[in-house]
């Protein structure tokens, strides 16, 4: 979802809502005047646990953005440049900036769907260890009705294609067969 500054700067509910309950917030630090507003909501993100920030800002002056690339060391950051043909390339402020040579830029959008590929990766990954963990906390401090109740309600979440796999249904069987609910 793509939100203006203004709205979440002005605290509209659904707006600062969605935002801070985001998977993955993609950020632009180009307009300096925006700057302190966005990095105290993105404190507000990693004060709810929420780790996937990413920063982009317009590789203007390359001085500039390694100084703003270093002041960001917890984040993403991700410089990039308007080329002439209209897209979004990437930049590399502290090769520039050492007037190295820069290897050929890359589409932003390259990046960011990298990115997004590794975020739903680890979300998966996630998803299926909440699963066995709250598997493992039912057979551990649930007995009898409870225990077979809470195995059912469990068993639903089997449905999800990223929680199903080898080790989740044996252990959901193991559960069955522990409390003699075939």
């Amino acid at each position: 979802i793509l939100w203006q500054f203004e709205k979440l700067d002005f605290g509209e509910t659904n707006v600062l809502t969605t935002f801070y309950n985001a998977d993955v917030a993609v950020v632009d630090l180009s307009v300096q005047l925006q700057q302190s507003a966005l990095f105290y909501h993105l404190g507000v993100r990693e004060s709810f646990g929420m780790k996937e920030n990413w920063l982009l800002y317009n590789d203007m002056d390359a001085e500039t953005t390694l100084r703003l690339k270093l002041s960001c060391g917890n984040y993403s950051f991700i410089s990039y440049r308007l080329a002439e043909c209209g897209s979004c390339l990437l930049t590399h402020p502290a090769a520039d900036r050492l007037d190295k040579d820069t290897p050929d830029s890359q589409p932003l959008t390259y990046k960011l769907k990298k990115l997004l590929q590794d975020v739903e990766v680890q979300a998966k990954v996630h998803i299926k260890e909440k699963f066995l963990s709250d598997l493992r906390k039912a057979r551990d401090t649930l007995s009898g009705e409870e225990l077979v109740t809470a195995l059912h309600n469990i068993r639903r979440r089997l449905d999800d294609p990223h929680v199903l796999c080898g080790e989740a249904v044996l252990s959901m069987l193991i559960s069955f067969r522990d409390v003699q609910d075939y």
